[in-house]
């Protein structure tokens, strides 16, 4: 049975799972959820050897600069999942690279240097973007927000994206937002979406990872409207 109390829902007594908004403390929590399910579920290491930049890249936005737009699962005390996001997308690549990426750029040389896996990633990223891989159309007007998820590995399965999804659906609603978006390349991924109403606006394959993987890869985007 789900409880609504507050900002906060719970599922069952016995499961004793939360969701609740995120605070200063649990940023390094988030951090390590991002980079344990980085790679399609799997670890970041499966591509890149520094979690701490890969975090950077993936969660310091929205830790530093939009917390209020970040709700966490929490189970028995610990955190096992997030949703974050941004309300407007043009303040957010307006933050991304002014802030962002320069503190990506000097925490990058010494990885760059040093790490093979590094060197191997950027080159095959370079090679999608001299393909025209990155080009997409701009979706910021019709769907000003967009979103990002993850939860635990141990705790999937079990409803618990569903209630960070409505959680986060709900607070944009009374932000007035109209519209939300995401992108993911999981095809396990594509049925939660779909099932949570969003509707496909894009596809197109990318090459970067085939160096890692057996198979096609497909980068699509999302959107719903509230």
């Amino acid at each position: 049975m789900l409880k609504a109390s507050g900002a906060s829902l719970s599922l069952n007594e016995p499961l004793k799972t939360i969701i609740r908004s995120f605070t200063a403390v649990d940023r390094s929590a988030l951090r390590k959820i991002c980079a344990d399910t980085a790679f399609m579920g799997e670890p970041v290491e499966r591509f890149l050897a520094s979690r701490e930049l890969f975090a950077d890249w993936a969660t310091f936005f929205y830790t530093e600069y939009e917390p209020e737009s970040i709700f966490l699962a929490e189970h028995n005390g610990k955190v096992i999942g997030y949703i974050m996001g941004c309300r407007d997308e043009r303040r957010y690549y307006a933050i991304f690279w002014q802030k962002v990426i320069p503190r990506l750029l000097r925490r990058s040389l010494p990885f760059l240097w040093a790490g093979y896996g590094e060197r191997v990633f950027l080159y095959n990223l370079l090679k999608s973007f001299l393909r025209g891989e990155f080009k997409r159309p701009d979706f910021s007007k019709s769907y000003p927000a967009h979103l990002h998820i993850n939860i635990d590995n141990n705790f999937r399965g079990m409803g618990i994206g569903s209630l960070l999804m409505n959680r986060f659906l709900e607070y944009l609603s009374a932000c007035h937002i109209h519209a939300v978006r995401l992108a993911t390349m999981s095809k396990k991924a594509y049925h939660f979406f779909e099932a949570s109403g969003f509707i496909r606006l894009y596809l197109k394959r990318v090459t970067y990872f085939d160096y890692l993987l057996n198979g096609p890869l497909d980068m699509r985007i999302y959107g719903k409207r509230l």
